[in-house]
């Protein structure tokens, strides 16, 4: 189990009970001038053409220098390689659903102490007092209670049995397994929670990090677009060079078409492992990675594209793509269904009815019938014989 000051610390981070904590980092999300997948590129583009005019820029602002626009251009690459938003929150949210079903095994484990010490001490003035220093009075419904208080839970349930175990087995209430079971599902949950509380850091850092880098960047760049465009104010074909639209627009066209998005589950959750084809082109093909992302580079055209994974449906949607546009298609797969067993008929068999026997046949083991048959056989010879029908 951890440390109390770990604890605290962990306390204090993970205010959040069930999801990653992001109103902070939603708050900061920065507005850029384009589309994130051209924004850099767009951004190099513009800085190389301000090296290339740069004594005209220098004429406006002394800081316009070899240096200068070396840092700039280092900024937006090292920006570039930062890790993608999506993958750090679906690592956050991974981390989060194991610590929830370590809170689930605290509940389920808590309702068999809280039995056993009802079974052991009901009846008696003590019950109140041995739930209470069990814990359970301040532990609640496990889908919900607050990380700190299932902690809080675990270490005194662990105590108590500590010294009240052999009264709980004496008494028939629990087996000793009890004991070891707390002790596990408390060093899992703390380990659990840690985890957490380090990725859901990383999230929260990661994209503090990545925001801060993209004002770093708009903090030059919009200066030097607008200087640009000042400078070449009465020459149209320079001026563009300066323009967002149109630098957007030539590095659109230097970029192949591509399909890009999520693939969920049925019930909306990210699909890792999901296979993206493209029909006819074998050659082009995507899995998505843990949060369901995929992303698929090709020639502007229509195509059919397939989404394939085990125990889904396929789903196959058509999209006709653009030079330098890459779209966003989001799939959601459904579960095959499950078909019901088939029963065969059995035929019944085609065999020719025995005859019934002869009058005369002995019927088993029944003397009186076979006694009757025979004077009925003796009478019907001696009838023919005298003309008599019988």
């Amino acid at each position: 189990m951890a440390s109390k000051t770990t604890k605290d610390a962990n306390a204090a981070a993970a205010a959040s009970t069930t999801a990653p904590s992001l109103q902070s980092t939603l708050a900061e999300t920065v507005r850029l001038p384009c589309a994130r997948e051209y924004f850099f590129q767009m951004a190099l583009t513009a800085w190389g053409y301000c090296r290339a005019d740069l004594s005209l820029f220098f004429n406006v602002s002394d800081r316009y220098q070899d240096k200068f626009v070396e840092d700039q251009v280092g900024l937006i690459e090292s920006v570039k390689t930062l890790p993608d938003v999506q993958v750090r929150l679906a690592e956050a949210t991974e981390a989060n659903e194991a610590l929830a079903a370590w809170r689930q095994q605290a509940g389920s484990l808590s309702k068999r102490l809280g039995n056993a010490i009802n079974y052991a001490f009901g009846g008696t003035t003590k019950l109140e007092a041995e739930r209470k220093l069990a814990g359970l009075d301040q532990f609640g419904s496990p889908s919900s209670e607050p990380w700190g208080n299932v902690d809080r839970f675990l270490t005194k349930a662990n105590t108590y049995l500590d010294t009240k175990l052999e009264v709980l087995i004496t008494a028939k209430a629990a087996k000793a397994d009890l004991r070891t079971q707390f002790t596990e599902t408390a060093i899992g949950f703390s380990a659990a929670w840690a985890d957490f509380i380090a990725k859901e850091k990383a999230f929260i850092d990661g994209t503090k990090t990545l925001n801060d880098g993209l004002r770093g960047i708009l903090k030059e760049l919009t200066p030097m677009l607008n200087d640009g465009k000042v400078i070449f104010e009465f020459d149209p074909v320079n001026r563009k060079k300066f323009t967002v639209a149109e630098l957007v627009k030539e590095v659109r066209g230097k970029h192949p078409a591509g399909l890009a998005g999520y693939t969920y589950n049925d019930l909306g959750k990210g699909m890792e492992g999901v296979l993206v084809q493209v029909e006819g082109q074998p050659d082009k093909s995507a899995v998505t990675d843990k949060s369901g992302k995929y992303q698929l580079s090709l020639a502007k055209g229509s195509f059919n594209f397939i989404f394939t994974a085990a125990g889904m449906e396929t789903q196959v949607v058509a999209r006709t793509l653009q030079a330098g546009v890459t779209s966003r298609q989001n799939v959601t797969l459904k579960p095959m269904p499950v078909a019901a067993p088939v029963v065969e008929a059995v035929p019944t068999a085609n065999k020719e009815a025995a005859p019934p026997p002869s009058i005369s046949e002995p019927v088993g083991n029944y003397p009186l019938a076979n006694a009757v048959a025979e004077m009925l056989e003796k009478a019907s010879v001696n009838g023919k014989a005298n003309g008599v029908a019988v």
